[in-house]
């Protein structure tokens, strides 16, 4: 088995798990929704919880190298704002935080391309 977090990851990259969103309650993780995980298949990488408390997700390679984390703990996000608010809504808080990020979401494959991609 290759260098990787755990079995769980390993099983997901040889095809062998579909993991749901998830939030376990009361641990702080952040529910990621299918609108991530479509996004995550769309770019060749995978997403988890993160274990930082900081942040949201941890994006993984293929081959199941950590590459970062991203979002910040305690923000909303496309998919969030979408489930909860509304399509009107989510595309005008999307604008913003496009407007608002222009300069870290633009470089390929840095923290902010991946927030910008996956959450946005």
């Amino acid at each position: 088995m290759p260098k990787v977090l755990n079995q769980a990851l390993y099983n997901q990259i040889k095809g062998e798990a579909n993991l749901p969103a998830f939030k376990a309650k009361g641990t702080g993780l952040y529910h990621i929704l299918p609108y991530t995980y479509e996004k995550a298949k769309q770019l060749g990488v995978f997403v988890y919880p993160s274990k930082n408390p900081k942040y949201k997700i941890s994006v993984y390679s293929k081959n199941g190298d950590h590459i970062t984390d991203i979002g910040a703990n305690g923000y909303k996000d496309y998919p969030t704002y979408l489930e909860e608010k509304g399509e009107d809504y989510a595309r005008k808080r999307r604008e913003l935080y496009k407007k608002r990020h222009e300069k870290d979401r633009t470089r390929h494959e840095s923290r902010g391309w991946y927030a910008d991609n996956l959450l946005w």
